[in-house]
């Protein structure tokens, strides 16, 4: 074996961790290089929305359930009043099979 061959296969103690410790810096720059791409792409997401916007939709959203709860109120009144005119036919169809009889 050449002297090359045998300098590759006989390392200090001291030499091994240094190849260990590069390595592990190396593996430490890729993950910083990761976390500063992911950084970069969070950076470009939409501003969360102002204030002045959130008021907005929250009053729009209370004027759309104020309204829906007008128009249910009088959707009630209405079958309320449909009701009592079908049990007055119901009535008079009755009174009427009565007399028929």
């Amino acid at each position: 074996m050449s002297e090359q061959n045998m300098e590759t296969f006989i390392k200090t103690p001291t030499e091994i961790a240094i190849e260990g410790l590069q390595a592990q810096v190396k593996e430490l720059q890729e993950i910083i290089s990761g976390l500063k791409i992911h950084d970069t792409f969070t950076n470009l997401s939409p501003p969360p929305p102002k204030e002045k916007e959130q008021k907005e939709k929250k009053q729009n959203s209370q004027r759309q359930i104020e309204a829906l709860q007008i128009e249910n109120s009088k959707f009630k009144f209405r079958i309320k009043h449909l009701l009592t005119a079908l049990d007055k036919k119901d009535e008079e169809i009755s009174q009427l099979k009565k007399y028929m009889k």
